[in-house]
């Protein structure tokens, strides 16, 4: 199944809406050597949140590209913090 970026962006809204409502934070993350946004977002994120939504959250198009050395901004849960 495709869907469209409109739809992606609808679904990113959807989600960003409802983590609002469980007492999401965002945080700083400094990014080290070897990161990706995948592997952040993983590691550093509630299951719920999704690479596109921290994606969203820093401006970032596809491939999502972050750099070492640099600050990103992740959504998390407290139990995550």
């Amino acid at each position: 199944m495709k869907i469209t970026s409109k739809q992606l962006r609808q679904i990113i809204k959807e989600e960003l809406s409802r983590l609002d409502e469980e007492a999401t934070n965002i945080r700083s993350y400094y990014v080290k050597r070897g990161d990706t946004l995948s592997s952040v977002t993983q590691h550093h994120s509630p299951p719920e949140v999704t690479i596109e939504m921290n994606a969203s959250l820093n401006n970032l198009s596809p491939p999502y590209t972050i750099v070492a050395g640099k600050s990103i901004l992740l959504y998390v849960t407290p139990e995550y913090e």
